[in-house]
């Protein structure tokens, strides 16, 4: 298992990893529209910012990755970043999302972010023990934040701090 910062050509590989996840039955996701293109998902690679990074997991293929982004852009939110974390159901349950999210938290101090936050879906108690077992813990709710179809489901927001007080 190689866990590596993306590259552009990499764009091909996590495309399909997001969009079967997106696409599985009983879903969580809040991502409810898979990729339609892979120039869409290059635009995507490029928009990252400075501090924004994609972490693949590898097996000859890639099977997961996590991405660390911008909470805000409002700058004394500067020190927060948000994660996502997506791995392919075939392989999940194998410590691959637990690598990802442990090399992220490295990653994560040297891009000079302190604390790290997760939003999954009440829905999610998979991903929400996923979060919790990385160190990540509730910190606020929010009621009827994602809408799919007629359907409302909560948010959990997840906070890692990253640094010591």
């Amino acid at each position: 298992m190689v866990i590596r910062e993306a590259t552009l050509r990499d764009c091909e590989g996590i495309m399909e990893v997001l969009n079967t996840c997106i696409l599985e039955k009983n879903s969580f996701s809040a991502l409810v529209n898979p990729v339609k293109s892979l120039e869409e998902e290059k635009g995507f690679f490029h928009s990252l910012k400075e501090r924004e990074r994609i972490l693949i997991a590898q097996e000859g293929e890639i099977v997961g990755f996590t991405c660390i982004y911008l909470y805000s852009a409002i700058e004394t939110m500067a020190h927060v970043g948000g994660v996502a974390t997506f791995v392919l159901p075939s392989v999940r349950r194998k410590g691959i999302g637990t690598l990802l999210n442990e090399t992220l938290v490295v990653l994560a101090k040297t891009l000079g972010y302190e604390k790290l936050m997760a939003e999954v879906r009440k829905k999610n108690e998979i991903g929400l023990r996923f979060y919790e077992n990385c160190g990540f813990s509730p910190v606020a709710e929010l009621k009827n934040q994602i809408k799919v179809g007629d359907t409302y489901d909560d948010i959990v927001l997840m906070g890692r701090w990253l640094i010591d007080f």
